[in-house]
């Protein structure tokens, strides 16, 4: 019998930050990405800190949610919008 490696998380961003960590920063105000509700996608990208310790930015959270929920692509690009100026 063989002993397969683990798999290493699949990563969705350029820093190579793993789902696991990016779907932390959603608990805030789902139990996972797919009760994320419209309105509370300002919350969660909103709730990213600059200096936090996992590397996760406002722009690879936004990302992540856009890759697994299109469904909220539009509502992501107005909150980034928003959130720049």
């Amino acid at each position: 019998m063989a002993i397969h490696p683990e798999k290493p998380p699949i990563t969705t961003s350029v820093a190579g930050i793993s789902d696991s960590v990016h779907a932390l920063y959603i608990h805030i105000a789902a139990d996972d990405i797919s009760s994320l509700r419209k309105v509370d996608v300002f919350r969660v990208i909103e709730s990213v800190r600059s200096d936090n310790i996992d590397g996760v930015t406002r722009r690879s959270l936004a990302n992540w949610i856009q890759a697994q929920r299109e469904d909220l692509s539009l509502e992501v690009d107005l909150v980034l919008a928003e959130l720049s100026s």
